[in-house]
């Protein structure tokens, strides 16, 4: 009796752990967004996969990199999201957090293996974005990470 209600329950639950929004964005994206660790644990305990894209084309790492979310980052990097998974528009993690002046999140990212000369569809790099939108600190991280041949 116990297991059944165990297994209704989770059977009821599950559209709203593995389905979507008129948008594509997952319980995941949400949770990354919001920078909500504790939820995006349950979630990939519960099985949701971390490599999921909404219609856009983003991920939950693209989510949580364009707020900064580090430790959220962590566990999808840890459970097996590409760090250079692309968005279409050719976006990187590391350029969502470099455009927004994230500097621990962008030292984490290029820790993880992030391409410091990845480029964007428009061809721009996460430097670049740094340096157009101000971040100095991030732009002079960045800058030093960038081998020239």
């Amino acid at each position: 009796m116990r297991w059944t209600i165990f297994v209704l329950a989770i059977l009821l639950c599950a559209p709203a752990v593995f389905g979507d929004d008129v948008h594509g964005a997952t319980p995941l994206h949400y949770a990354a967004y919001r920078g909500d660790v504790e939820q995006v644990k349950l979630l990939v305990q519960a099985g949701v996969d971390v490599n999921v894209m909404d219609h856009q084309g983003y991920k939950p790492i693209h989510d949580a990199a364009a707020r900064g979310y580090v430790t959220v980052m962590r566990i999808v990097l840890d459970i097996g999201t590409d760090v250079n998974t692309r968005t279409p528009e050719g976006w990187t993690a590391l350029h969502f957090a470099a455009s927004r002046g994230y500097y621990p999140a962008v030292q984490f990212l290029v820790s993880r293996g992030a391409d410091v000369h990845a480029r964007t569809c428009d061809g721009d790099t996460a430097f670049d974005w740094a340096l157009r939108k101000g971040h100095v600190n991030v732009a002079a991280y960045l800058k030093k990470k960038i081998t020239y041949p």
